[in-house]
This record gives structure tokens, C-alpha cells and sequence, in this order.
């Protein structure tokens, strides 16, 4: 169980408290809070902005490690892991020197990365509707190519299948 509470978690806690209670109020079961960890509760996400007690967990996407691609590039080159992972090593820093220089980078079949910019803005603080000043920052953009983006899913694959709606209630019958 929880031993220190993260008041960010309150609306989700609560959301799963009126889920789980309307459903077992119905039942005539009672009412309990799902006893999750405070990990678990992260990994819960309102399904919509409207339905406060709509949560479902969060898709987890399989993550390639840098010693898989490692491997994955010596498999597929004459190169031993050794020298593959050299090989990826200088490609992520002469591409992060160039990136950090301003530069866009271009991949045939895969796409161009560029670093985008954000400028200096007046924002409000959600919480207690105090305007605040949020910085300039960058990030990197990636513009797919064609040819992969061709290649890519449509649909996520990771994504649990849909929940079909529940049957309607039958219709009342007259007395």
C-alpha cells in the first residue's frame, strides 16, 4: 500500500473510487478502494477530459535497448559487436555535434531531423490561474519519410482491442 500519497494521483484515486463504488453500489457489494501501487497508479490515464472515472492502463510499447540495436547492426553487417557498437557511437555523436550546430540531418528512407524552436511565451498556472513566464526552449523534430512512414502500422498494435458497449437493458414489460 501507499506510504507517502502524491497529490498529483488525487483525481485519478478518485476517479477509480466512484468507478469502483458506482459498479459495486449497484451490486449491492459494498464499496473499497482498488488496493494499487503507487506505480500502478501512475500508469493510469483517463480514457477522455469529460469522464472523470474513465481510466484504463496505459499501452506499454516495446523499447529497443542500445545493445539490442548493437546487435541487430552486427547481424546484419560484417561487423562484431565491438566494432558495430563504435559504429553507432559515432553516429549519435557526429549527428547530436551537427543537431547542436544548428544543422538538419537527412536519411534517405527514414527522414530529416531538425531541431525545432519555441519562443518565450506568457502562460497561466493551471493550479492557481497566476500568469508565469515560460522559457524558450528546443526540441528535436523528425519529419518521416514517405517510404517509412508507408511501412509503419496504422493502428497501434500494442493497444488492447476494443470494449465492445454493453447490451442494452431489455425493454420494461406492462404489468
Amino acid at each position: 500500500m501507499l506510504k507517502s500519497f502524491n497529490t498529483k494521483l488525487l483525481p485519478f484515486v478518485l476517479g477509480l473510487a466512484l468507478a469502483g463504488c458506482a459498479t459495486l453500489a449497484s451490486t449491492g457489494d459494498g464499496c473499497a478502494l482498488p488496493d494499487l501501487s503507487e506505480d500502478e497508479l501512475w500508469q493510469l490515464e483517463p480514457e477522455s477530459a469529460s469522464g472523470a472515472a474513465n481510466f484504463s492502463a496505459q499501452t506499454v510499447v516495446p523499447k529497443i535497448a542500445k545493445s539490442q540495436l548493437i546487435e541487430l547492426v552486427a547481424s546484419k553487417t560484417n561487423l562484431n559487436k565491438l566494432e558495430a557498437g563504435q559504429a553507432i557511437d559515432a553516429l549519435l555523436e557526429s549527428m547530436g555535434g551537427e543537431l547542436a550546430k544548428g544543422n538538419s540531418i537527412g536519411l534517405p528512407g527514414f527522414g530529416t531531423l531538425r531541431v525545432s524552436y519555441t519562443k518565450a511565451r506568457v502562460g497561466r498556472n493551471p493550479r492557481t490561474g497566476a500568469t508565469i513566464q515560460i522559457a524558450a526552449s528546443s526540441h528535436l523534430a523528425l519529419k518521416t519519410a514517405i517510404t517509412l512512414k508507408d511501412q509503419l502500422p496504422k493502428t497501434n498494435p500494442y493497444a488492447d482491442p476494443p470494449v465492445s458497449p454493453p447490451a442494452p437493458l431489455p425493454a420494461p414489460t406492462a404489468p
